[in-house]
C-alpha cells in the first residue's frame, strides 16, 4: 500500500510538472498604445509612436522595423544639442530588463519614410519590428492626428 501510494504521488507529480512546463509563457517584450502620425496628402514621410514593455531579465532592444506603408523605416532619436532640438537615425532602441522605452514625439520613434498612399486619421498601418535575437513583433497602429508635444527634458 505504501508503494502505490509513493507511486501515485510520483506520477501526479510528474503530470504536473509536465503540464506546467507546457503551458506557454508569457511574452516578454510587448507593445502597446502603437499610433502613427497623420500628414497632409503631399507628405512622403511620419512618424510612428508606442511603448516597448520588456518584463524580462535582461535589456532587450528593438533592431529594425518594416512596413508595407512605406519604401522603408528607420529609427530614430530627437535630442536637445545647444538648445536646439536635432533628430538623427539611430541604430537601435535599447529598452531596460523590467522596464519600458516610450517612443514618442519628443525622444526615440520610428520614421516612415516614402508613404506608399496618403494616411488619414482612423486608417490602419501594420508595422513589424525585429528585435535582437531574431524576436519579430507585428503591430497595427492607428493613424491619428497630433498630439499635443510635452516639452522636451533637458
Amino acid at each position: 500500500m505504501r508503494y502505490s501510494r509513493m507511486l501515485c504521488l510520483s506520477a501526479l507529480a510528474t503530470a504536473l510538472t509536465f503540464r506546467l512546463r507546457a503551458e506557454p509563457a508569457k511574452d516578454a517584450l510587448t507593445v502597446r498604445d502603437a499610433w502613427v502620425r497623420a500628414v497632409p496628402p503631399s507628405a512622403s514621410v511620419t512618424a510612428a509612436y508606442m511603448v516597448l514593455q520588456n518584463d524580462s531579465d535582461a535589456p532587450a532592444s528593438l533592431e529594425s522595423v518594416e512596413t508595407g506603408a512605406a519604401s522603408s523605416a528607420e529609427l530614430h532619436r530627437m535630442s536637445r544639442d545647444q538648445g536646439m532640438m536635432t533628430m538623427a537615425q539611430v541604430p537601435n532602441v535599447p529598452i531596460p530588463a523590467r522596464g519600458r522605452t516610450a517612443l514618442e514625439p519628443t525622444g526615440y520613434h520610428l520614421m516612415l519614410i516614402g508613404l506608399k498612399k496618403p494616411l488619414r486619421a482612423g486608417d490602419r498601418v501594420k508595422l513589424t519590428l525585429h528585435f535582437r535575437g531574431k524576436k519579430k513583433i507585428a503591430v497595427v497602429a492607428t493613424v491619428q492626428e497630433s498630439a499635443p508635444v510635452a516639452p522636451v527634458k533637458p
